[in-house]
């Protein structure tokens, strides 16, 4: 598999970024640009033991799974698993932790360096654009068409928090900016754009209503 390697120059260190699954990750210290890095010549793992392998990306072009990861024993049930929910665009996918990409087959990844809902700063959330044939409640394929003033909910710990979108825009892989903290209680949303290419990030950014 041919995938896109990209270079990145912050300060007087190089990153190789892979394009994969629609999205690039780079690490900088615990700075996290996107998803699968290279950070100075080593690799993190490209498969999951016990993960259906699902070819993300080559070469920008769409890679859609149909299969649907195996109910593991022991997993928690629905209720207690975070979820984020945008009515709109039918989204509906749960929120997983993990220190790195590899748990992003299984829904929408919390930055392990972000905040969480119960916290009141930035909470950051990277999805796949299209990791699943749409439509699909497990991706954020239709997340173009949230607009300001559109809200959602996340489901964290018990409770139910509601955000409203007070910004969406494009930025670059390298705009770090947007990973921020933040001393207000905000979610970002982060994944590829345009749709079927890894050039750009749709950030959308919502703050707590209630």
């Amino acid at each position: 598999m041919n995938l896109p390697i990209k270079k990145i120059k912050i300060g007087n260190r190089t990153l190789y970024a892979l394009g994969i699954g629609g999205l690039i990750v780079s690490f900088t210290g615990i700075v996290l640009l996107a998803f699968l890095v290279y950070v100075d010549g080593h690799t993190l793992p490209q498969e999951i033991p016990g993960e259906p392998q699902v070819p993300l990306a080559l070469n920008g072009a769409s890679a859609l799974s149909t299969t649907t990861p195996s109910v593991q024993q022991n997993a928690p049930s629905v209720q207690n698993v975070p979820r984020l929910v945008i009515s709109k665009i039918g989204v509906d996918i749960p929120i997983v932790e993990g220190k790195n990409e590899k748990v992003l087959l299984r829904g929408a990844w919390r930055s392990p360096w972000s905040s969480t809902p119960d916290k009141g700063s930035n909470t950051v959330l990277f999805g796949h654009r299209y990791l699943h044939k749409p439509p699909n409640p497990e991706t954020f394929f239709n997340l173009d068409k949230v607009a300001v003033g559109d809200t959602f909910t996340i489901s964290w710990t018990g409770k139910t928090y509601t955000y409203r979108v007070y910004e969406t825009k494009v930025v670059p892989p390298t705009d770090i900016s947007v990973l921020a903290g933040t001393n207000k209680s905000i979610v970002t949303l982060i994944t590829c754009t345009p749709l079927y290419t890894t050039k750009n990030r749709l950030i959308i950014k919502a703050e707590l209503v209630s």
